[in-house]
């Protein structure tokens, strides 16, 4: 499974290839899912902290980085990441990228170990509540659209009364097929 959400450098070190961001929130994504964070189960995460290109899990060389300092925070996944600036020309260029503000996303690669079904009855939406943890990705465009405004300054209080005004929340992706869901 992949949620993809935005990143929110907090901070970083051009010299170290080095940042500090969050990964995940507990933000509805595009999907309608909801990743709870306090269920994160990141024992073997933590022995091999890997942050991939795009989750390319077939092809060592898209090793970007490895994290470090991992934890929840509040509804929040954040931790540290070395990019391997040195040892791998693509984690330079998306490094820099990152450094730019041309990137603002990452998206984590999970294993979803407990859900139900969201409040309104679908089976096509659903509140994860554990998770384990098995990589971290650097992406072009993530699932979570609410945090993407949050990490470009937007104020995201006017979303949520505008949901409130209609009466109704349209699900993300509703037009979709389930085939183009991530982890279907």
């Amino acid at each position: 499974a992949y949620v993809q959400m935005p990143v929110e450098v907090k901070t970083i070190d051009k010299e170290a290839g080095t940042l500090e961001a969050i990964f995940s929130t507990q933000d509805v994504d595009r999907h309608g899912d909801t990743v709870m964070q306090e269920g994160w189960d990141l024992v073997n995460f933590k022995k091999n902290p890997v942050i991939l290109n795009s989750h390319n899990y077939g092809d060592a060389t898209e090793v970007i980085g490895k994290a470090s300092n991992v934890r929840i925070e509040g509804k929040k996944l954040i931790g540290d990441i070395t990019f391997a600036t040195k040892e791998n020309p693509k984690a330079k260029v998306i490094f820099d990228l990152y450094a730019g503000g041309f990137l603002n996303a990452f998206s984590v690669g999970f294993i979803p170990l407990k859900f139900k079904e969201n409040k309104d009855g679908s089976t096509d939406w659903y509140i994860i509540e554990e998770s384990e943890l098995l990589e971290v990705s650097a992406v072009s465009v993530p699932a979570n659209a609410r945090a993407l405004a949050k990490a470009k300054g937007i104020d995201t209080e006017i979303l949520k009364l505008n949901e409130e005004e209609n009466g109704e929340r349209k699900q993300p992706n509703d037009d979709l097929p389930n085939a183009y869901r991530d982890w279907e």
